[in-house]
């Protein structure tokens, strides 16, 4: 959107349309802190990282929200009075599209300000609060104790490399914070860029400021002349963009909410019947067996997720306002053979090749053939999801709002009260594996147990293992639909897979396929 004022027509960003919806939803007038903080928890809510957050002296902080707030100052669309208050007339608001203006309106519905919202951002989100000058003030020494777990406390002595294409300054600084980083030798021949924040004056005093040391050591980089022409050849996973999107959906996860991410659910397919693609945030209707059956064709616009950095993980290019086509749905004729067309057109035997996969390209989507399925493992759990993991389910269907704009939250799906998980060997394997599933119809499997036993859970687990592992393992040609978590996929921890769906046709006479050589 193109906007004029007296001198001249700027270009109107996104991302700055919901910093002044947000203002205006709220009376048209916000103190910094408080404007900051709901900002950060919009972003949340939506899943969306409009704005990127790292860690600072009161919680969250964006630079790239200030240099905003000093702009839109500028042009005379906000100005300065114990905050920010908005000088324009014009609805930023209802400019946002549908689902951002329903989120923004269940925000300012909520109630939750001030100190209160302070404390749900930081219960909520431990991990801003490492930098925090003002956690004594909040909470008792026990909850701070349990913020605190929250911090990656490894001081040992590391040296990491580092680019910043695809992030901002504010997703940059997150990185070296969370990892504890001290110093910064940037390397850069040039050390300037067309990208706000890394150009070198700003760029050396965010360093500082963020309680970091910087050294420019140019002698260390490649020259310009011999960079020209590095990484033609390298081709990405996917384009950017996708339009009309035909995608064989075959992943659909139980919620497995993410403490930093907007992860809540995973929607995974094939696109094309062939590239592996995830799909978040989308809408609840896809949950809808009846509508968007699994190994049915759908079609929908996908744009890659701007704060993923996995290399399947798109998103719908209107959030969850994007309409979804249903073409049609694969059957289970003659052992699935329409299925096993796709499914079988990249399979592997080797669990760690697939770990090695995701450290080297960030390959997050695969799936696997096991040798041995060895067992299934019931563990208890919480019952009940944890306060900020239940407000991120809400997302799910986001909100309704009533006639007199309230927000009135639809009902949260139910937590299972138990993990599952396989115990198996994969290809190489000196011993067993455990990789928890996170498939939609193993909880919803134990559910309709748990009806069919009149409430008895001891029977419904029975059903359960009787269907995944007796039934299964003697009857099913298993392969496994495995997927990572974005956090632990961040971390690089040593196999930060889980299993998001189970591929069961019933075995043939012949051998499997993938069976391998005696």
């Amino acid at each position: 959107m193109l906007y004029y004022n007296k001198y001249r027509k700027i270009m109107m960003y996104y991302r700055r349309k919901i910093l002044l919806a947000l203002i205006e939803v709220f009376d048209g007038n916000l103190r910094n802190t408080e404007c900051e903080k709901l900002l950060f928890n919009f972003c949340k809510v939506t899943g969306i990282n409009y704005y990127d957050f790292f860690p600072h002296r009161f919680g969250p902080f964006s630079i790239v929200s200030y240099y905003d707030k000093q702009r839109l100052t500028e042009l005379e669309l906000l100005k300065p009075a114990q905050g920010f208050h908005l000088s324009t007339k014009h609805s930023y608001l209802n400019d946002l599209r549908p689902s951002d203006k329903k989120a923004m309106l269940a925000l300012k519905a909520s109630g939750i300000h001030g100190s209160k919202l302070v404390k749900k951002i930081y219960r909520e989100n431990p991990q801003f609060t490492s930098r925090s000058e003002i956690l004594e003030k909040m909470f008792d020494s026990e909850e701070i104790k349990n913020l605190r777990f929250a911090w990656n406390t490894d001081k040992s002595p590391f040296v990491f490399t580092i680019g910043y294409e695809g992030e901002t300054i504010d997703s940059f600084l997150y990185k070296l914070i969370s990892n504890n980083v001290t110093a910064i030798i940037d390397v850069r021949n040039n050390p300037q860029s067309m990208k706000f924040g890394f150009s070198k004056k700003r760029f050396k005093d965010y360093i500082e400021k963020t309680e970091m040391k910087y050294f420019h050591i140019p002698e260390l980089g490649i020259p310009s002349a011999m960079r020209k022409g590095l990484g033609q050849v390298t081709m990405s996973y996917l384009p950017a963009t996708l339009p009309k999107s035909k995608v064989l959906i075959t992943v659909k996860t139980y919620p497995l909410p993410s403490s930093d991410h907007g992860e809540v659910v995973c929607t995974a397919g094939l696109l094309n019947g062939e590239k592996w693609i995830r799909m978040y945030p989308i809408s609840s209707s896809m949950y809808d067996e009846k509508r968007y059956p699994k190994y049915s064709w759908v079609e929908l616009d996908l744009v890659k997720h701007p704060s993923d950095f996995r290399i399947e993980s798109y998103m719908p290019k209107n959030g969850l306002d994007e309409p979804i086509k249903f073409i049609e749905r694969i059957g289970t004729d003659a052992y699935w053979a329409a299925r096993k067309e796709y499914v079988h057109k990249e399979v592997f035997t080797s669990m760690e090749k697939l770990i090695l996969l995701s450290k080297s390209e960030d390959r997050s989507l695969g799936t696997l053939k096991p040798l041995k399925i060895t067992d299934l493992i019931i563990e208890e759990t919480e019952r009940e999801w944890k306060p900020q993991w239940r407000e991120k389910l809400k997302q799910l269907g986001m909100f309704d709002i009533n006639d007199d704009g309230r927000a009135r939250p639809r009902k949260v799906i139910r937590k299972v009260p138990y993990i599952f998980k396989y115990r198996f060997l994969s290809e190489g394997d000196s011993r067993p594996r455990e990789l928890s599933i996170h498939d939609w119809e193993i909880g919803t499997l134990f559910w309709h147990s748990l009806r069919q036993s009149d409430g008895d859970e001891e029977t419904a687990k029975a059903l359960v293992r009787q269907k995944y592992f007796d039934d299964f393992v003697t009857q099913k040609d298993i392969l496994l639909f495995l997927g990572t978590t974005y956090e632990f996929h961040k971390r690089r921890v040593d196999n930060p897979f889980i299993i998001i769906g189970v591929f069961y046709p019933t075995k043939t006479q012949q051998l499997s396929l993938f069976t391998p050589p005696i």
